[in-house]
């Protein structure tokens, strides 16, 4: 029998499988679930961004070899220019990637070897412990505590640096906790990686979705963050373009090369007409009515669904993040309250001990996907549910 790597061996199904195997066998059946699982955005983009898709595929390049058009890293850059008074070098510090499964991947190939480790929180995105295995790295987690608003505390993170850490990973705002961090917060971030040498990974990619009043800031706006960050943006969640798999990194000269050296010596771009829509994303004069268009569309969500939670009992109060809704259930077990919510009810939550041991307790719902009037029916299906639990 051909030999299966032992990475892949070892690392058992997670919650999320075990999730989403439940959820095929279930819609197989016929039945009507409503999904605030593991979503994503499915509207359209917006007119100009889905007109230059369109425009792009009649292009006589548009099904050609794709490389990076310059254009793209020179819009990412006026983007960082206008949107946080950062100037980038557009020829070495900006890398688009393909989404962020690709452009992930570069991390743990670029700064870690074999046995080296990597700092990671919990609860947090899995798709890290998952990236960090292709390389046999060593990955520590560090805990965040509802006591801080699940904002890491950089003076517990100190015995947990040994001398073969590399890299920190910091995302805010936060999957799963939709928490949202302050400069100040990551002047400590770059502080702490420059005294102890380490990459700082600063995901933004859900930096636009944030409430009134709230601002998500670049590491980039912290003197000396070159030295040590880099930090990744998406199109998916500020312009509805989950399909375009498109995202990018920013960063210092030296860690965005070592970055692009991974793509090999030919390195290809994603296709030219998502790269040419994307580009009119940036660009456009309406840029910043279209981000603030889908801020409030999932602050309509999220407040409606709060709302309707607390009218049956469930008072949840709300994250800085719409995108998400990161709640305690109600008996404290999450992955049996997400499997009662699902059978019962046809209701699909994600458990929060998926994303690790700190979020047992909790589930996060994802609101990217429902429309209102669904959601609304979440609630009355759940009701009979909640009330005895609540009680």
């Amino acid at each position: 029998m051909p030999y299966i790597a032992r990475r892949t061996r070892e690392h058992p199904p997670g919650v999320p499988f075990r999730l989403i195997n439940l959820l095929r066998e279930l819609r197989h059946q016929g039945e009507d679930l409503i999904d605030l699982g593991w979503g994503g955005p499915h509207r359209l983009p917006a007119p100009h961004v889905l007109a230059s898709v369109v425009d792009g595929c009649r292009a006589e390049d548009a099904f050609s070899s794709p490389h990076i058009i310059p254009s793209l890293p020179e819009a990412i850059g006026e983007w960082y220019r206008s949107r946080f008074g950062v100037s980038l070098d557009r020829n070495s510090e900006i890398l688009p990637v393909w989404g962020n499964l690709e452009g992930l991947l570069s991390l743990p190939l670029a700064f870690l070897d074999t046995g080296d480790g990597i700092l990671l929180p919990n609860p947090g995105n899995p798709q890290y412990v998952f990236l960090s295995s292709t390389v046999d790295a060593q990955v520590t987690f560090y805990p965040l505590s509802p006591a801080r608003s699940f904002l890491p505390s950089f003076e517990a993170l100190k015995p947990l640096v040994t001398p073969r850490v590399r890299l920190l990973v910091l995302q805010l705002p936060s999957d799963p906790t939709a928490t949202v961090g302050s400069r100040d917060l990551l002047a400590q971030a770059v502080d702490f990686c420059r005294r102890h040498d380490l990459v700082l990974v600063h995901d933004r990619r859900l930096g636009e979705i944030t409430d009134d009043g709230v601002s998500s800031p670049s590491v980039f706006e912290v003197p000396g963050a070159r030295e040590v960050a880099v930090e990744y943006g998406s199109f998916t969640y500020s312009f509805h373009m989950a399909g375009a798999r498109l995202g990018y990194f920013v960063g210092g000269s030296p860690l965005i090369a070592a970055m692009a050296r991974t793509r090999g010596p030919f390195p290809l771009g994603p296709f030219l007409p998502i790269q040419r829509a994307a580009i009119q994303a940036l660009t456009h004069s309406d840029r910043d009515a279209a981000i603030e268009g889908v801020r409030v569309l999932y602050r309509d969500r999220r407040n409606a669904l709060l709302q309707a939670l607390a009218s049956v009992g469930w008072a949840i109060p709300p994250s800085p993040c719409p995108l998400y809704v990161w709640a305690p259930v109600p008996g404290g077990d999450d992955d049996r309250f997400v499997e009662r919510c699902l059978i019962e009810a046809g209701v699909v939550f994600t458990p929060g001990r998926t994303f690790g041991d700190a979020g047992r307790g909790y589930v996060r719902m994802d609101l990217s996907k429902e429309e209102l009037p669904r959601l609304m029916e979440a609630v009355d299906r759940l009701q009979p549910l909640l009330v005895p639990l609540l009680s």
